[in-house]
């Protein structure tokens, strides 16, 4: 009985260092302040009557960014994550995810039917954005680098600009 007693004492233990540990780490991320806030930006905007400034995309290819994920995802992912892009690529799906999530699987410029590589999935908020475009066609579109997983290039927060 008392080994019982022991091992439930430090087993709460534990418990107690890794919530303390939990409250520590997690508490550290969300309690710093910022002047650079969105509320704070979004008021400094509306005290001086002119709109925040938007972020130039910078303009790419699809074969750029395909290109650079194939030679070296670790050096693309550190040059290419949470920047905002333009480029156009053909649309080989209009889909949704398992989440609902509505994106549009993208072709490499130079594939064929049969190319089985690195392949770039650009996501949307709103799936009415999509219900006008079609497979096989060429569209610019601009979204957020989102990084490389299982050979599919993620892109986040898309748009069609053309």
């Amino acid at each position: 009985m008392k080994k019982v007693g022991k091992g439930c004492l430090i087993f709460i233990g534990v418990i107690v260092v890794l919530g303390i540990i939990g409250a520590v780490v997690g508490g550290s991320k969300n309690t710093s302040t910022s002047s650079n806030s969105p509320a704070t930006t979004q008021n400094q905007a509306s005290a001086t009557n002119t709109p925040a400034p938007k972020a130039e995309a910078m303009k790419v290819t699809a074969a750029e960014l395909i290109g650079d994920f194939d030679k070296n995802k670790l050096s693309a992912a550190d040059k290419w994550k949470g920047k905002l892009v333009q480029f156009s690529a053909k649309v080989k799906n209009i889909s949704e995810d398992i989440m609902g999530s509505p994106f549009l699987s993208l072709q490499p410029p130079t594939s064929d039917q049969y190319y089985f590589g690195t392949t770039m999935q650009c996501f949307f908020k709103d799936k009415e954005a999509l219900k006008s475009l079609s497979n096989d066609t060429t569209y610019t579109l601009q979204g957020t680098i989102d990084g490389m997983s299982i050979g599919i290039i993620t892109i986040k927060d898309c748009s069609v600009v053309q």
